[in-house]
């Protein structure tokens, strides 16, 4: 018998792992308690997705509005699994089912890599901790219940991983990371670093090579013919700068780059990651490359990528089941080899590596439910990302306003999804190419309404309602375009008609514009 085949027997000897009962019912626990805490809480920008899947069943295309054919979300992919099942149910049921659904499927491929390590003393702590690590790290488990793409790009991550592995699978991993590409742009890198680092075997991956060039091929060109334009709108009105990455990259080497998660966001952290890695290596190599590749998009993206509004890693949260199996096993290593030099602490290296452990799952779960209480509901970001507290607003604007209004504000998603209204996103420009194209011109977001560089576009438009939170009116006042009570913006003038209060010492205020009285409502 070959040493290949001896390898072989081997390793399937050892795949059966067991899985204790209290860890097991505390992560279903955790689960269960997100999923019933966040039943009604969607992400603003998951509401986006939802008014592009309600147009194009109504007939209108896959647009946020008819009037900007442009593709104006980054997770279509995400969009296309939702839409035929929003046909028989809303999109934000058929989102928290597959959301929840994708949470299971990762904590299965999760145990199904684990049990495939050739390592019998890492598999029973990896067993334990690296699922709990997963669904204990809030941005995980919420963006993935919260109407978005997360936890299915997850679970085809952790897929991709698996069949990594094998040679025989190329074709099929160059699928998935074709198909990758659509759910999250930035994973176009994924196949091209694995093959880069897996150079020497890329003649025996060429079947994958082809099967992904394909799939990058056909979506840029269909989106050329449905959008007309190569990429998503987002990556004009999104676009970075060299000294933005290197800020970025500074905040992250200091732990201040909200874009990376609690302790991936200290430089502590990558010491154990590069263990974790070169740990992964020795078990198998391609699985490796292709972890290794995950991690590099993932942290490469948190860093090229402005510090998200939600001041969380929603960027990363994918990546993150990745990053736990290979920071735990990092840790496992790291703790052996301290517990092995030292003659005091060479009998107690499994303990000393549960108590760390442990005490790290402690932390993320004391976060997450932070994160989850009422009183992060009642400030901002919290109010946005639960959205709860804006649907309200959004059905009183569809039940009063005229149906032919247009309203200039930057939280664009419920408000279109449930007021049905059409709407000028002035800060992102996310559904409209001319702002999108003067964000990159510019160079920065369009915070405020009464910035120049808008004037032109903003008269083109002349919205007859403005609405917007008490932070953006008290910066307003701040700077002169409120005076006794009216707000000019662009030489149109706007009157306060209504207020919501949406968190606390927070309220929508709803503006008129007054030059046209024939659009009071009703």
């Amino acid at each position: 018998m070959n040493l290949h085949t001896t390898e072989q027997v081997t390793f399937v000897r050892q795949r059966t792992v067991s899985y204790p009962a209290i860890p097991t019912a505390l992560l279903l626990a955790i689960v269960l308690f997100v999923f019933a805490r966040s039943a009604t809480h969607f992400m603003d920008d998951a509401y986006i997705g939802f008014r592009c899947i309600d147009q194009a069943l109504s007939g209108n295309g896959f647009y946020f509005q008819p009037s900007d054919p442009v593709e104006s979300v980054t997770n279509i992919g995400w969009l296309l699994l939702l839409l035929p099942f929003s046909a028989l149910a809303s999109p934000l049921i058929v989102s928290k089912i597959l959301g929840g659904l994708c949470i299971l499927l990762v904590i299965g491929l999760l145990h199904r890599i684990i049990a495939d390590l050739n390592s019998p003393s890492d598999r029973r702590i990896l067993s334990v901790f690296v699922p709990l690590l997963a669904v204990t790290q809030i941005d995980f488990l919420y963006y993935s219940l919260s109407g978005l793409e997360t936890g299915l790009l997850a679970a085809m991550l952790l897929y991709s991983v698996r069949i990594s592995r094998s040679p025989d699978r190329s074709t099929l991993l160059g699928i998935m990371c074709g198909l990758m590409y659509l759910v999250r742009p930035e994973t176009i890198l994924l196949y091209p670093l694995f093959v880069l680092l897996r150079l020497t075997k890329a003649r025996s991956m060429m079947r994958g090579i082809i099967a992904f060039g394909l799939i990058v091929l056909c979506v840029t060109l269909l989106r050329v013919w449905y959008f007309d334009s190569p990429f998503p709108n987002t990556f004009t009105a999104k676009s970075t700068s060299l000294s933005r990455v290197t800020a970025n990259l500074f905040s992250a080497m200091i732990g201040k780059n909200t874009n990376l998660p609690f302790p991936l966001d200290h430089l502590l952290a990558i010491p154990f990651l590069i263990v974790g890695v070169q740990r992964l290596f020795r078990f198998d190599k391609p699985q490796a490359a292709f972890v290794l590749a995950i991690l590099t998009v993932g942290f490469a993206f948190s860093v090229y990528a402005s510090q998200d509004w939600t001041l969380t890693a929603r960027y990363f949260a994918p990546y993150l089941p990745v990053a736990m199996l290979v920071l735990v096993l990092g840790i496992c290593r790291v703790l052996e080899k301290i517990s092995h030099a030292s003659a005091t602490l060479k009998s107690t290296g499994k303990p000393i590596i549960n108590a760390a452990l442990s005490i790290l799952t402690l932390t993320l779960i004391i976060h997450g439910a932070a994160r989850m209480s009422d009183h992060y509901s009642r400030h901002y970001p919290g109010y946005v990302m639960q959205s709860a507290n804006l649907v309200a607003p959004a059905m009183w604007i569809n039940d009063h306003l005229p149906v032919d209004a247009t309203i200039a504000t930057r939280r664009i998603g419920v408000v279109a999804y449930f007021g049905d209204r059409a709407i000028f996103d002035y800060k992102y420009g996310l559904p409209h190419r001319d702002i999108a194209e003067l964000i990159r011109e510019n160079g920065r977001t369009l915070n405020d309404p009464t910035d120049k560089a808008l004037a032109e576009i903003w008269r083109q438009t002349a919205p007859e309602y403005f609405l917007e939170d008490t932070m953006i009116v008290d910066g307003l006042k701040s700077t002169g375009a409120i005076a006794d009570n009216v707000l000019t913006i662009h030489g149109s003038a706007y009157a306060p008609i209504k207020s919501f209060p949406i968190g606390q010492n927070t309220d929508w205020t709803l503006w008129q514009r007054t030059s046209n009285p024939a659009t009071t409502p009703k």
